[in-house]
């Protein structure tokens, strides 16, 4: 007795689709609409702003229960998906955060690279939230890679 009103209902509408469907108005039952696809600069940007907004780097597993982090997302999209000129790229971004991954999808990808790369950084004294697991502070971003 208690789902006889829902399956009425259901039927109900069902009924009600078809008739207008035999009606003319078949248009209503159309569905022809496309969502935006986004493109590689879009999702760019996308990733970049989220590392960015969140001003941290985040080791792989992050708090007690050991997720992936958002930031994390983002950089391992940045690094399977940008070229090596675009993460070069990266390296001249504001945020910390952006260039240390930016370095890091680098080196994951060519090793003899980490010199040249690294040297973007010289000159540049900043620090940003390194998270570990559940411990965070403030690090250097030479002290920042050699956790990773």
């Amino acid at each position: 007795m208690k789902y006889a009103k829902a399956i009425i209902l259901l039927v109900f509408f069902l009924v009600s689709l078809c008739t207008l469907a035999q009606i003319g108005h078949s248009e209503f039952l159309s569905f022809d609409f496309e969502l935006p696809q986004k493109t590689h600069s879009d999702s760019l940007e996308f990733h970049v702003n989220r590392i960015a907004q969140k001003n941290e780097v985040h080791s792989q597993f992050i708090g007690r229960s050991g997720i992936n982090s958002s930031s994390y997302e983002s950089f391992e999209s940045l690094r399977d998906h940008l070229t090596t000129d675009e993460l070069f790229g990266l390296l001249q971004h504001d945020s910390l955060p952006v260039r240390v991954y930016a370095f890091l999808a680098i080196t994951s990808n060519d090793s003899s690279l980490k010199k040249v790369a690294w040297s973007e950084f010289k000159g540049k004294k900043q620090k940003a939230m390194y998270l570990n697991g559940c411990i965070g502070s403030y690090l250097s971003a030479k002290k920042i890679i050699k956790h990773f």
